[in-house]
Formats: structure tokens, C-alpha cells, sequence
């Protein structure tokens, strides 16, 4: 790790034992508590140039959305998703996999696992593994992780107008509609693929027009 100041080697280092320890990644509060910062910003920045040095990712919209690059704990696994809680909180988190995130694109920063037949007629049934990449950027068509009122769903997203159209993959299920100026909408991520007893494949359809949320 020469190519990191001895203070970037502390964070890493404080990042790493904490993973260990709880299963996820400190806040920048914390970080900048156990390092005597001044303010949570000063860890932003340190975090953003260890990034910058490759050493970690950084996952936009979570308060511990970092991701140690060549650490050997795996990716997350969320199950049972609290709806007051971000995603990756250490309390939605099961396990960890070890897989190499490159193998997907775009990389894959976290699994969910299903809990039911939603998505049942694209071959995804109940306790198989979806590789999800982090993004507020997403396309009509593409299989997102989405939370309604802080409520999470795994469906089809579409747009028309004011509203988004959330949609299952299941005669079981319904569709949800929501209209945005109504509903608080949060996209939390993209499908990039999914893990059956180690088989992987691809569920995403060609993209053909472009949102953010």
C-alpha cells in the first residue's frame, strides 16, 4: 500500500477492521470521530482520494456506501430489507459472497436475494441472488431496485409522464403505479445479473431512454 500517505492507510485500515468487526463500513461521522476530523467532510475527502487511488469505491446514496476494491470479504448480501433503514445497513446485510465484482457489467456493488415469485417468468424464483449496481441513473425496461415510500421493490421500470410505472414479472404479483409528485421514489439500483447455484446470466433488455432519480 505505498502509494497511499500514511493518513489514507489509517482510513483503509479503520475501513477494513470495521468491515470485519460489524459486517459494514463506518459512516463519515464516524470515521471522522475515530480520526479526530472536524467534520465529516474532512472524511468525504480523504474517501474520495482513496478512490481516486482505486483502492475503494464509493456507492452513491448510502452512509456506508463504501466498497474496499481488493478486500477478500466478498460482496454484501441484503435480505429482509428494513424499510427505515439505507440498503446496505449492517442490519440488512446476511452475508458475504465472494465473487469478483468485474464480472458483471456494470460492476456489481451488492446482491439482494428474492423472497418470492415476482419475477417468476424471467426464470428468477425465490432465494436466487441478484448482482445490483448502485445508480440513480436508469433506463425504461431496465430491472431496478426501487423503494415507494421507503417501501423496496424489485420490478420492471417504466415512465410516462408524472408517473413511474413499477411492473412484476408474475401473474401472482401486481404492478405498482406511482405518480412522482405524490409518492416519495428512490431508485437504489440496476440488475446486472443473477447467481443460481453459481450459474450467472444477464436479465437486463437493451436500454432506450435515459432517468434519474
Amino acid at each position: 500500500m505505498s502509494k497511499l500517505t500514511k493518513r489514507q492507510e489509517e482510513i483503509y485500515n479503520l475501513i477494513s477492521e470495521q468491515i470485519k468487526a460489524t459486517g459494514a463500513p463506518p459512516t463519515r461521522a464516524e470515521i471522522a470521530g475515530k480520526m479526530g476530523f472536524k467534520s465529516p467532510n474532512a472524511a468525504e475527502d480523504h474517501l474520495r482520494a482513496l478512490a481516486r487511488k482505486g483502492v475503494l469505491k464509493l456507492i452513491p446514496g448510502t452512509s456506508r456506501g463504501i466498497r474496499l476494491v481488493n478486500a477478500s470479504i466478498g460482496i454484501p448480501v441484503i435480505t429482509n430489507t428494513k424499510t427505515n433503514l439505507p440498503i446496505l445497513h449492517s442490519q440488512n446485510i446476511n452475508r458475504y459472497i465472494n465473487i469478483d465484482p468485474q464480472t458483471f457489467n456494470p460492476t456489481a456493488e451488492y446482491v439482494v436475494q428474492i423472497s418470492d415469485n415476482s419475477l417468476s417468468k424471467i426464470g428468477i424464483l425465490p432465494n436466487d441472488l441478484l448482482l445490483i449496481h448502485a445508480t440513480h441513473e436508469i433506463y425504461c425496461g431496465q430491472l431496478v431496485v426501487a423503494k415507494v415510500n421507503d417501501i423496496p421493490y424489485i420490478r420492471r421500470f417504466y415512465s410516462k409522464g408524472d408517473l413511474i410505472y413499477l411492473n412484476t414479472e408474475s401473474e401472482e404479483f401486481e404492478s405498482k403505479k406511482c405518480d412522482i409528485n405524490k409518492d416519495k421514489i428512490s431508485i437504489e439500483g440496476i440488475v446486472v445479473g443473477s447467481l443460481r447455484e453459481q450459474i450467472t446470466k444477464l436479465v437486463q433488455g437493451p436500454p432506450n431512454k435515459s432517468y434519474e432519480y
